[in-house]
Protein backbone atom coordinates (compact mmCIF):
# COMPACT_ATOMS: atom_id res chain seq x y z
CA UNK A 1 0.00 0.00 0.00
CA UNK A 2 2.65 1.89 0.91
CA UNK A 3 4.35 1.57 -2.63
CA UNK A 4 1.51 2.48 -4.27
CA UNK A 5 1.42 5.75 -2.60
CA UNK A 6 5.05 6.61 -3.42
CA UNK A 7 4.35 5.53 -7.12
CA UNK A 8 1.26 8.15 -7.34
CA UNK A 9 3.27 10.97 -6.02
CA UNK A 10 5.88 10.50 -7.94
CA UNK A 11 3.71 10.16 -11.44
CA UNK A 12 1.94 13.76 -9.77
CA UNK A 13 5.44 15.00 -9.32
CA UNK A 14 6.20 14.18 -13.26
CA UNK A 15 3.26 15.57 -14.29
CA UNK A 16 3.41 18.74 -12.82
CA UNK A 17 6.82 19.26 -13.69
CA UNK A 18 6.02 18.25 -17.21
CA UNK A 19 3.62 20.82 -17.48
CA UNK A 20 6.06 23.52 -15.68
CA UNK A 21 9.14 22.58 -18.09
CA UNK A 22 6.70 23.10 -21.59
CA UNK A 23 5.89 26.48 -20.29
CA UNK A 24 9.17 27.59 -19.77
CA UNK A 25 10.16 26.51 -22.60
CA UNK A 26 7.37 28.53 -24.65
CA UNK A 27 8.19 31.59 -22.69
CA UNK A 28 11.86 31.44 -23.72
CA UNK A 29 11.22 30.67 -27.00
CA UNK A 30 9.14 33.67 -27.06
CA UNK A 31 11.23 35.93 -25.09
CA UNK A 32 14.30 34.88 -27.72
CA UNK A 33 12.13 35.70 -30.49
CA UNK A 34 11.00 38.77 -28.79
CA UNK A 35 15.02 39.90 -28.73
CA UNK A 36 15.92 39.10 -31.91
CA UNK A 37 12.64 41.60 -33.56
CA UNK A 38 14.05 44.11 -31.05
CA UNK A 39 17.58 43.82 -31.82
CA UNK A 40 16.31 43.71 -35.78
CA UNK A 41 14.19 46.83 -35.08
CA UNK A 42 16.96 48.46 -33.19
CA UNK A 43 14.24 47.95 -30.01
CA UNK A 44 14.97 47.74 -26.15
CA UNK A 45 13.53 44.32 -25.30
CA UNK A 46 10.96 44.44 -22.66
CA UNK A 47 12.34 43.01 -19.33
CA UNK A 48 10.65 39.92 -18.05
CA UNK A 49 7.43 39.88 -15.49
CA UNK A 50 9.00 39.40 -12.21
CA UNK A 51 5.65 37.52 -11.20
CA UNK A 52 6.02 35.14 -13.93
CA UNK A 53 6.38 31.39 -12.78
CA UNK A 54 9.79 31.46 -15.54
CA UNK A 55 11.71 34.68 -13.42
CA UNK A 56 14.71 33.65 -12.22
CA UNK A 57 15.75 31.67 -15.57
CA UNK A 58 18.95 32.69 -17.58
CA UNK A 59 18.67 33.48 -21.23
CA UNK A 60 21.12 31.60 -22.83
CA UNK A 61 23.56 32.88 -25.85
CA UNK A 62 22.26 34.01 -29.43
CA UNK A 63 21.81 31.81 -31.88
CA UNK A 64 23.74 31.47 -34.92
CA UNK A 65 22.16 34.09 -37.51
CA UNK A 66 19.33 32.12 -40.10
CA UNK A 67 20.00 31.54 -43.92
CA UNK A 68 19.05 34.34 -46.04
CA UNK A 69 15.05 35.64 -46.85
CA UNK A 70 14.08 35.14 -50.33
CA UNK A 71 14.55 38.06 -52.91
CA UNK A 72 11.77 40.86 -52.74
CA UNK A 73 10.00 41.97 -56.05
CA UNK A 74 11.81 43.66 -58.14
CA UNK A 75 11.18 47.98 -57.51
CA UNK A 76 9.62 50.51 -60.11
CA UNK A 77 11.81 52.54 -62.17
CA UNK A 78 12.94 55.70 -61.03
CA UNK A 79 12.41 59.45 -63.20
CA UNK A 80 14.42 59.98 -65.86
CA UNK A 81 17.14 62.43 -64.92
CA UNK A 82 18.23 65.88 -65.94
CA UNK A 83 20.09 65.58 -69.44
CA UNK A 84 23.37 66.65 -68.89
CA UNK A 85 25.44 70.03 -70.64
CA UNK A 86 27.03 69.34 -74.38
CA UNK A 87 30.31 68.10 -74.74
CA UNK A 88 33.63 70.18 -75.90
CA UNK A 89 33.72 69.51 -79.86
CA UNK A 90 35.85 67.25 -80.59
CA UNK A 91 38.61 67.70 -83.23
CA UNK A 92 38.67 67.38 -86.62
CA UNK A 93 39.60 64.00 -88.10
CA UNK A 94 42.18 63.23 -90.72
CA UNK A 95 40.77 62.96 -94.20
CA UNK A 96 40.04 59.11 -95.25
CA UNK A 97 41.37 57.34 -97.83
CA UNK A 98 39.98 57.55 -101.07
CA UNK A 99 37.54 54.48 -101.74
CA UNK A 100 37.15 51.72 -104.25
CA UNK A 101 34.72 51.96 -107.08
CA UNK A 102 31.95 50.01 -106.94
CA UNK A 103 31.58 46.89 -109.60
CA UNK A 104 28.46 44.97 -109.02
CA UNK A 105 29.05 41.27 -109.31
CA UNK A 106 25.57 41.00 -109.16
CA UNK A 107 23.06 39.54 -111.70
CA UNK A 108 21.05 42.36 -111.42
CA UNK A 109 23.58 44.61 -113.08
CA UNK A 110 23.31 43.17 -116.31
CA UNK A 111 20.55 45.58 -117.02
CA UNK A 112 22.30 48.38 -115.45
CA UNK A 113 24.33 50.88 -117.72
CA UNK A 114 27.18 51.61 -115.57
CA UNK A 115 27.32 48.28 -113.51
CA UNK A 116 26.08 50.22 -110.29
CA UNK A 117 23.44 48.65 -107.86
CA UNK A 118 20.33 48.48 -109.06
CA UNK A 119 19.34 49.55 -105.35
CA UNK A 120 21.62 52.73 -105.78
CA UNK A 121 20.27 56.47 -105.06
CA UNK A 122 20.77 58.65 -108.03
CA UNK A 123 22.55 61.63 -106.65
CA UNK A 124 21.67 65.41 -107.31
CA UNK A 125 22.21 67.29 -110.54
CA UNK A 126 25.42 68.60 -111.19
CA UNK A 127 25.64 72.19 -112.67
CA UNK A 128 25.84 73.25 -115.89
CA UNK A 129 28.45 73.11 -118.13
CA UNK A 130 29.92 75.87 -120.15
CA UNK A 131 29.16 75.85 -124.50
CA UNK A 132 30.52 73.10 -126.19
CA UNK A 133 31.52 73.45 -129.93
CA UNK A 134 28.96 73.72 -132.92
CA UNK A 135 27.72 70.09 -133.27
CA UNK A 136 28.87 68.64 -136.64
CA UNK A 137 26.50 65.76 -137.25
CA UNK A 138 28.20 62.28 -138.33
CA UNK A 139 27.53 62.21 -142.35
CA UNK A 140 28.28 58.36 -143.99
CA UNK A 141 31.30 57.76 -145.99
CA UNK A 142 29.36 58.12 -149.47
CA UNK A 143 27.88 61.64 -148.38
CA UNK A 144 30.78 62.88 -147.11
CA UNK A 145 31.15 65.14 -150.27
CA UNK A 146 27.84 65.63 -151.00
CA UNK A 147 26.20 69.38 -149.63
CA UNK A 148 23.32 70.72 -150.52
CA UNK A 149 20.37 73.04 -148.61
CA UNK A 150 17.48 75.11 -149.48
CA UNK A 151 14.76 76.79 -146.98
CA UNK A 152 12.11 78.85 -147.69
CA UNK A 153 9.77 81.48 -145.39
CA UNK A 154 6.03 81.08 -145.15
CA UNK A 155 5.44 84.53 -143.37
CA UNK A 156 6.49 88.24 -143.32
CA UNK A 157 9.36 89.50 -141.38
CA UNK A 158 10.28 92.55 -139.78
CA UNK A 159 13.91 93.02 -138.70
CA UNK A 160 14.57 95.05 -135.55
CA UNK A 161 17.34 97.67 -135.46
CA UNK A 162 19.92 97.36 -136.25
CA UNK A 163 18.87 94.58 -138.31
CA UNK A 164 18.08 90.51 -138.01
CA UNK A 165 19.22 87.64 -139.93
CA UNK A 166 17.01 86.01 -141.99
CA UNK A 167 14.80 82.52 -140.38
CA UNK A 168 13.03 79.83 -142.68
CA UNK A 169 10.03 77.85 -141.05
CA UNK A 170 10.18 75.10 -144.35
CA UNK A 171 13.42 73.08 -145.38
CA UNK A 172 13.42 71.34 -148.96
CA UNK A 173 16.84 69.62 -148.71
CA UNK A 174 19.52 69.70 -146.46
CA UNK A 175 21.84 66.99 -147.37
CA UNK A 176 24.73 66.70 -145.35
CA UNK A 177 22.60 68.47 -142.09
CA UNK A 178 24.97 71.42 -142.46
CA UNK A 179 22.18 74.46 -142.98
CA UNK A 180 19.80 75.46 -139.35
CA UNK A 181 16.52 76.74 -141.04
CA UNK A 182 16.02 78.26 -136.81
CA UNK A 183 18.94 80.25 -136.77
CA UNK A 184 19.55 80.78 -140.57
CA UNK A 185 23.20 79.92 -141.01
CA UNK A 186 25.26 77.20 -142.92
CA UNK A 187 28.06 76.05 -141.32
CA UNK A 188 30.82 74.43 -143.58
CA UNK A 189 32.18 71.63 -142.60
CA UNK A 190 33.77 70.45 -145.69
CA UNK A 191 36.66 72.98 -147.47
CA UNK A 192 35.77 73.59 -151.30
CA UNK A 193 33.73 75.57 -153.62
CA UNK A 194 30.32 76.86 -152.86
CA UNK A 195 27.16 78.48 -154.91
CA UNK A 196 24.62 80.26 -153.18
CA UNK A 197 21.56 81.97 -154.34
CA UNK A 198 19.05 84.50 -152.20
CA UNK A 199 15.42 85.19 -153.75
CA UNK A 200 13.70 87.95 -151.26
CA UNK A 201 10.05 90.04 -152.02
CA UNK A 202 9.15 93.57 -151.17
CA UNK A 203 6.59 94.43 -149.07
CA UNK A 204 4.69 96.97 -151.37
CA UNK A 205 1.60 98.13 -149.22
CA UNK A 206 3.93 99.19 -145.82
CA UNK A 207 4.51 102.67 -146.28
CA UNK A 208 8.55 103.64 -147.43
CA UNK A 209 10.05 100.05 -147.19
CA UNK A 210 12.95 99.98 -149.40
CA UNK A 211 14.01 96.39 -149.42
CA UNK A 212 17.93 95.94 -148.51
CA UNK A 213 19.28 92.14 -147.64
CA UNK A 214 22.89 91.15 -147.61
CA UNK A 215 24.63 87.57 -148.01
CA UNK A 216 27.62 87.58 -144.76
CA UNK A 217 30.21 85.54 -144.97
CA UNK A 218 31.46 85.77 -141.69
CA UNK A 219 30.22 88.43 -140.74
CA UNK A 220 31.02 90.27 -143.88
CA UNK A 221 29.31 91.76 -146.43
CA UNK A 222 29.75 89.64 -150.05
CA UNK A 223 26.83 90.55 -152.04
CA UNK A 224 23.53 92.25 -151.53
CA UNK A 225 20.05 93.07 -153.12
CA UNK A 226 18.10 96.31 -153.18
CA UNK A 227 14.55 97.09 -154.26
CA UNK A 228 12.65 100.55 -153.90
CA UNK A 229 8.79 100.11 -153.26
CA UNK A 230 7.84 102.62 -156.00
CA UNK A 231 4.86 100.32 -157.21
CA UNK A 232 1.70 98.87 -156.41
CA UNK A 233 2.58 95.22 -156.84
CA UNK A 234 5.01 92.67 -154.48
CA UNK A 235 8.25 92.51 -156.30
CA UNK A 236 11.46 89.89 -155.94
CA UNK A 237 14.69 90.26 -156.09
CA UNK A 238 17.44 88.41 -156.29
CA UNK A 239 21.56 87.54 -156.50
CA UNK A 240 24.11 84.70 -156.12
CA UNK A 241 27.72 84.02 -155.66
CA UNK A 242 30.35 81.50 -155.87
CA UNK A 243 32.88 81.42 -152.47
CA UNK A 244 35.92 79.23 -151.16
CA UNK A 245 35.08 78.11 -148.09
CA UNK A 246 36.77 76.14 -144.83
CA UNK A 247 35.78 74.25 -142.28
CA UNK A 248 33.86 76.67 -139.51
CA UNK A 249 33.24 79.47 -142.20
CA UNK A 250 29.39 80.79 -142.03
CA UNK A 251 26.70 82.04 -144.36
CA UNK A 252 23.68 83.91 -143.59
CA UNK A 253 21.01 86.12 -144.93
CA UNK A 254 20.61 89.83 -143.05
CA UNK A 255 17.97 91.87 -143.29
CA UNK A 256 18.72 95.73 -142.57
CA UNK A 257 17.06 97.39 -139.44
CA UNK A 258 13.49 98.89 -139.83
CA UNK A 259 12.96 96.89 -143.11
CA UNK A 260 9.73 94.81 -144.25
CA UNK A 261 10.44 91.15 -145.66
CA UNK A 262 7.08 89.70 -147.72
CA UNK A 263 6.49 86.23 -147.88
CA UNK A 264 3.43 83.66 -147.79
CA UNK A 265 2.44 80.23 -148.63
CA UNK A 266 3.98 80.48 -151.66
CA UNK A 267 7.25 81.20 -150.52
CA UNK A 268 8.62 83.87 -152.09
CA UNK A 269 11.38 84.48 -150.28
CA UNK A 270 14.20 81.37 -150.27
CA UNK A 271 17.99 80.98 -149.49
CA UNK A 272 19.58 77.66 -151.29
CA UNK A 273 23.31 76.79 -151.44
CA UNK A 274 25.28 73.79 -152.58
CA UNK A 275 28.92 72.47 -152.90
CA UNK A 276 30.48 72.51 -156.38
CA UNK A 277 33.53 70.51 -155.68
CA UNK A 278 35.48 69.64 -152.65
CA UNK A 279 39.24 70.61 -151.84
Amino acid sequence: MFKMYQHFLLLLLFVICSTNFAQVTEETDKCVCDCEQSQQRNEVPIPPNHNHPTHGFVYGQPGQPGQPGIPGAPGTNGNHGIPGSSGVPGQKGERGQKGDVFQCQSKDCQNTSNGSSPNSQKGEKGEQGPPGPPVIDFIRPYERANVAFSAGRTKTMTSQDPGSVITYDTLFVNVGHDFDKDTGVFRCRINGTYYFAMHVANFYDVGDNNLYVQLLHNNKHIISVYHHDDSTYRDSVSNSVILQLVRGDQIKLYLEGNRHLYSSSRRFTTFSGYLLFAD
